[in-house]
């Protein structure tokens, strides 16, 4: 009876298949490790910095490059509590509830992305920081002129939002010492020379993502550099009922630092009608 055998692998083949089953597996590894590294970058967005800086130099622009806006065209808005006669001024913004604090008011004539106008009939606009705790930093803003010039009614007042990691907003003022003083709202004087509900100097803001965090002032004044740091010698801060309390190891993160990345979300939502 002749009989048949079944040939096998040698030692050899298994050795060869093992090798290239192990180069398949390391390709497969490296390839899911590069797309979870894709997922997670699209995930994370830009860097914390570049959004950081976008905020910052949107700011800083918007600041420096405000229109003029009369308290008329404001009043005829609904805008109240008006103090100043510069660019910025503070005002409490339309449909203020009671007990609403002053905020910065600045004038906008032209038609940046982030304000966007559905007619295109008036690019003049009132807007108004609004910084509200945990939901991050706001700009209140409508057109000084109805976008319907058919319309009777009033105007519609929107809210985009700039950033939500702002976590804090101070008030910064400047005596004739040269002394600091941070404010939390703009209501009460800081301390004594210092007029209540004047114009701060500047605005420091507070970053926070994560582990990530990033301070900036931002200058109020058009020709003042804002690349600078507070000096600690002249340092102080007070609450909002007006205490002063000495302030040690403040620091400013220079404020003119080159930066690209968008200054928030162009989403902005709608509050009111037309």
């Amino acid at each position: 009876m002749n009989r048949r055998f079944k040939s096998a692998f040698t030692l050899v083949e298994i050795l060869i298949a093992m090798a290239i089953s192990g180069l398949v597996m390391i390709g497969v590894c490296v390839l899911m490790f590069n797309t979870s590294l894709a997922i997670r970058h699209f995930e994370e967005a830009e860097p914390f910095d570049l959004h950081v800086n976008g905020v910052e130099n949107f700011l800083r622009y918007s600041f420096r490059n405000s229109a003029q806006i009369t308290q008329d065209d404001l009043k005829k808005a609904g805008v109240s509590e008006m103090k100043g006669t510069g660019k910025i001024i503070t005002a409490l913004p339309p449909d203020s509830f009671a007990g609403d604090k002053v905020k910065l008011c600045f004038g906008v004539a032209d038609d940046r992305p982030l304000f966007i106008a559905r007619r295109g009939i008036s690019p003049e606009k009132a807007a108004f920081l609004d910084f509200r705790g945990e939901d991050g930093l706001y700009i209140i803003w409508f057109f000084l002129k109805n976008e319907n010039p058919n319309s009777l009614s009033e105007n519609p007042v929107y809210e985009t939002l700039i950033s939500p990691f702002v976590k804090s907003l101070e008030y910064v003022y400047i005596d004739s010492d040269d002394k600091w003083y941070f404010q939390a709202d703009m209501d009460t004087s800081p301390a004594s020379g210092i007029e209540a509900k004047s114009l701060p100097s500047m605005i420091k803001l507070e970053f926070e993502r994560a582990n990530e965090k990033f301070t900036r002032y931002i200058s109020l004044v058009s020709n003042t550099d804002s690349q600078f740091e507070p000096q600690l010698t002249q340092v102080s801060t007070s609450s909002a009922s007006g205490t002063s309390n000495g302030q040690s190891g403040q620091s400013g993160n220079q404020g003119g630092q080159s930066g690209s990345g968008q200054g928030g979300s162009n989403g902005g939502g709608k509050k009111g009608a037309n």
